[in-house]
């Protein structure tokens, strides 16, 4: 669980990167993504530790090869019942179809409601394929 009141999470043990088949869900995907085999879905779960002081969840991805940015973004509770991506304490952030072959690395905090943010968290992801 990630914590975000005693901030008590200091190592990544509690977030799973992985990746799941590419989605395709246009013409064009199936054109971009080809061959699909190159590509997957990566996803970050983890579960909130402590609802009630929870605040929000800053993440970025970076290609691990280059160090480039390809994602970054907070999403507060709202943000986070809005979108359906959290269940119960359990939430499940889609980065996208990225290359099979690349390393990726997530670095996530966790800011609590009074705006005080927690350790960063880091997590690696490459493709045991």
């Amino acid at each position: 669980m990630v914590g975000s009141s005693a901030f008590g999470q200091t190592d990544s043990t509690d977030l799973d990167l992985s990746m799941n088949q590419v989605v395709l869900e246009n013409e064009m995907d199936t054109l971009f993504y080809d061959p699909p085999a190159d590509y997957g879905n990566l996803i970050l779960e983890f579960d909130i530790s402590d609802v009630l002081n929870f605040g929000s969840v800053h993440f970025e991805l970076v290609n691990a090869g280059s160090e480039k940015l390809l994602f970054k973004d907070e999403l507060d509770m709202t943000e986070l019942l809005t979108l359906g991506i959290i269940s119960g304490v359990h939430v499940t952030i889609n980065m996208g179809n990225l290359e099979r072959n690349s390393g990726y690395e997530l670095n996530l905090a966790v800011e609590n409601n009074l705006g005080l943010v927690g350790p960063i968290l880091t997590k690696h992801f490459e493709d045991e394929n």
